[in-house]
């Protein structure tokens, strides 16, 4: 139940602040329901007009059983579906609705409150919204429930309800109603925003809850929750945390008499916690199709955030501080970013308190009617951000998603299950893979585990299947993976700036494929051709046999040489010299090179080639950008 305690301690230490204004926390035995119909009624319960409104979020009050509702019949106390408020749909939901309304004015001196029951006991309802033409009724005096799309552009209601899947039918039924009571002397009449009525509503609600026994959460006697609130990651959520419909008793048989004894939680805990829950996820959830992941600190909310990228993580530290980044050092190997990363965790440690409690919760549903907490984490802030910085400086590196995001840092877990399944993790049949793996993830972020060897290797895979995509998709592809196997080799020490000391076999291949790539790359630049380099399109076989394909490609770069000693000489001849400067740097053990070694190569080809590509790139002095320029298309516009 830690869980719950702790959404009921953010709840308690939110509700009614004024910082929260725009978004408030829903009040106890009160939801929000998107409303379709607004109708407007004087203080003596006289129409006066209706309008549509576009599924605006309205705060009702609810019962515990109408909260939870799903295909039974319950009635909210005021508010409601029109099948509900209006007579001539449902007589039996009609009269649920007369009745809740009813019990609670009769104990109500408000105002408001019995000129809408006595509106709506008039009947009329239905019949006010046809005539002024919001509903629609055909000659038989039926309710019409189909329209063409040529119907629905005159027909506003109709577009804004639900069609169903097999008959594509419209049920007027379902339009939400909201209320207005204008009444002389009172500035505001929405029924929605209104204060006193939602005290009233509460003092009745709370009278009439007879059943106490001990609730595990806060630990004392009080009303227990029989039904726990749903629509906690939108509007038609119908998945619960918390749920009990063993009538016959065969899941507690042999451990318990009911439900209670197993989850006994108040009403009022149960409905602070869902309300925060559902406060927190939409206000700052990060959303993969049903699954959902939030972090929040208990105390003030500000954690930061979990699942965005190093140039995400330093802009909403920057705004979280008021500050602007200073400009960033062209080809400044990456010390910038670290600079600027280590003054957003002192920005977060100096805005949270030392003691503050940071927690981490991933919810998801595997069944429609059924929710689980995936991942549950509480952690101490220092801890916390201790992790967050190891996971953004171990993964730091140069990361190319798109012509307008170019920057240093490390890449999402969104961008790193792209690069490492690419179309296996796209649509309706990669979202279990998406989920999968982005919890893996999560747990490498918050619990500082090491990266899954599998992600690193499957985004090597992708990287040097070079041939087979498209340019910005290789681009990214080789930004994630170098940050994977960089940050699974901390003991290697990998600068994001070319290290030219550097002897291992592997990177000096990556560099000499990076140097063959740009010869003829520029060869191509200057004749105007647009088609990938012979280092591109031999990339996979590259990294499987180094030696033998480096042979061929060598001997494929004599045309191009002979070409740029005409054009671009001084750059053809620093190229050349580095390719003798990396054959200068294999190690020769006895008669025989590292050069000669014909095994496939690692990961590690790519930061080689990767660091090697950068360093070719013309570099100014300073830099006005906050962020280096989107890398060339090699062979296209170098």
């Amino acid at each position: 139940m830690s869980w719950i305690q702790k959404l009921v301690e953010t709840y308690d230490a939110c509700v009614g602040r004024p910082q929260f204004a725009d978004r408030p926390l829903v009040p106890i035995d009160h939801a929000e329901q998107n409303a379709h119909i607004e109708i407007t009624i004087d203080e003596n319960g006289n129409f006066l007009r209706a309008a549509i409104v576009q599924k605006e979020p309205t705060l009702i009050p609810v019962t515990e059983k109408s909260a939870g509702r799903t295909s039974g019949a319950v009635a909210h106390p005021l508010s409601d579906k029109i099948r509900y408020v209006a007579k001539g749909f449902s007589s039996s939901h009609h009269q649920l609705y007369l009745k809740q309304i009813g019990d609670w004015s009769e104990s109500s001196n408000n105002s408001t409150l019995r000129a809408i029951q006595k509106y709506v006991k008039l009947g009329t309802v239905a019949d006010d919204l046809v005539r002024v033409g919001i509903m629609t009724k055909l000659d038989d005096g039926s309710w019409k429930k189909s329209w063409s799309r040529e119907e629905l552009n005159d027909a506003p209601l109709a577009k804004l309800l639900p069609a169903d899947a097999k008959t594509s039918e419209r049920d007027q039924g379902d339009a939400f109603v909201r209320w207005r009571v204008e009444i002389p002397g009172k500035l505001d009449s929405a029924v929605w925003k209104d204060l006193d009525l939602q005290r009233d509503w509460s003092e009745f609600n709370r009278k009439n809850q007879t059943s106490r026994g001990l609730c595990l959460s806060s630990g004392c006697l009080a009303p227990l929750a029989e039904i726990h609130p749903k629509r906690l990651r939108h509007a038609g959520d119908g998945a619960k945390l918390i749920s009990s419909n063993d009538t016959n008793g065969f899941t507690f048989r042999g451990r318990f008499f009911d439900a209670s004894e197993a989850y006994g939680l108040s009403s009022t805990d149960t409905q602070k916690a869902h309300n925060a829950l559902r406060w927190l996820i939409t206000r700052q959830g990060a959303k993969n199709g049903d699954q959902v992941i939030i972090a929040w600190s208990v105390q003030s909310l500000d954690a930061p955030p979990v699942l965005v990228d190093g140039r995400d993580f330093l802009h909403n530290a920057e705004e979280a501080a008021g500050e602007a980044r200073e400009a960033a050092y062209d080809g400044d190997a990456g010390r910038h970013f670290a600079l600027c990363l280590r003054k957003a965790i002192a920005g977060y440690k100096q805005k949270l308190d030392a003691s503050a409690e940071i927690v981490v919760m991933g919810l998801d549903s595997a069944t429609p009617g059924r929710m689980a907490i995936l991942f549950y984490r509480e952690l101490k802030e220092a801890e916390f951000l201790i992790r967050l910085e190891h996971w953004h400086t171990s993964l730091a590196w140069l990361q190319s998603m798109g012509k307008d995001r170019y920057f240093i840092g490390a890449p999402t877990p969104r961008d790193i299950v792209e690069a490492c399944y690419g179309r296996q993790a796209e649509g309706k049949s990669g979202e279990n893979l998406r989920k999968t793996t982005q919890e893996r993830l999560l747990s490498c972020i918050v619990d500082g585990r090491p990266l899954p060897r599998d992600l690193v290797q499957s985004a090597i895979r992708r990287a040097v299947n070079r041939a087979v995509i498209g340019h910005w998709e290789f681009e990214r592809n080789l930004g994630v993976a170098c940050s994977l196997y960089r940050a699974a080799h901390p003991k290697e020490s990998y600068s994001m700036s070319l290290d030219e000391s550097r002897t291992s076999r592997d990177y000096l291949y990556g560099r000499l494929l990076a140097l063959a790539d740009s010869i003829e790359g520029l060869a191509l630049n200057v004749a105007q051709v647009e088609r990938d380099t012979n280092a591109a399109r031999l990339m996979q076989r590259f990294a499987d046999h180094p030696y033998s394909t480096w042979r061929t490609l060598e001997l494929q770069l004599t045309p191009y040489i002979a070409q740029l000693r005409s054009s671009r000489a001084a750059a053809l001849r620093r190229r050349q010299s580095l390719i003798d400067a990396v054959y200068a740097l294999f190690e020769t053990s006895g008669a025989e090179s590292t050069f000669l070694d014909n095994r496939p190569l690692s990961g590690e080809f790519l930061l080689g080639f990767h660091s090697q590509r950068e360093a070719l790139k013309p570099r100014k002095d300073n830099s006005n950008d906050a962020e280096p320029k989107a890398a060339p298309e090699e062979g296209k516009n170098l």
